[in-house]
């Protein structure tokens, strides 16, 4: 059994990714690495990993996570109840109007592997299907390292890539 005391201090968890749930679905990924054949070893980490979260969401004071389904989650799966959702992601900005160009944003960082396979899925998958529906649409991939999306050498028709952006 483990004891932990801060005194009288206060104690705020931010798990911006339930991180066992995010470890399974790059996992689930096709492999990267030249020992592929190790990866079903890895799956050995994730109760560790969630007995490591769980305990960390219950000595804190409070939790704060992204999305209503991860705090119905955590309540589900782990039984606390101290989790509040402070979403990461604004719906409208007052005062900024909308656009009305016909533009498809992606921004991720590509020093992350699974936005590399959503970004290159976006480009080849989805995109070409999208592009016949609204051929004056553009798919705009923004953030750093993109140089290591495949498709980055040669895009197609109405893909831009954008690079890091400060704003």
């Amino acid at each position: 059994a483990m004891s932990f005391s801060l005194g009288s201090a206060k104690i705020f968890l931010d798990l911006d990714d339930v991180e066992h749930r995010k470890f399974v679905r790059e996992l689930a990924q096709p492999p990267r690495w030249p020992h592929w054949r190790l990866k079903p070893l890895l799956y050995l980490q994730v109760l560790p990993l969630w007995w490591g979260e769980r305990a960390a969401v219950s000595y804190s004071n409070h939790a704060f996570v992204c999305s209503e389904t991860d705090r119905q989650y955590l309540r589900r799966t782990m039984g606390v109840s101290n989790i509040k959702v402070i979403p990461n992601a604004v719906p409208w900005i007052d005062g900024v109007p909308l656009t009305t160009e016909l533009n498809v944003l992606f921004i991720g960082a590509y020093s992350y592997d699974p936005n590399i396979v959503a970004a290159e899925y976006l480009i080849q998958e989805v995109w070409p299907r999208l592009a016949r529906i609204c051929p004056k649409a553009q798919l705009l991939i923004a953030g750093p390292r993109q140089e290591v999306i495949p498709s980055y050498q040669h895009p197609p028709a109405g893909v831009e890539f954008l690079g890091f952006v400060s704003d």
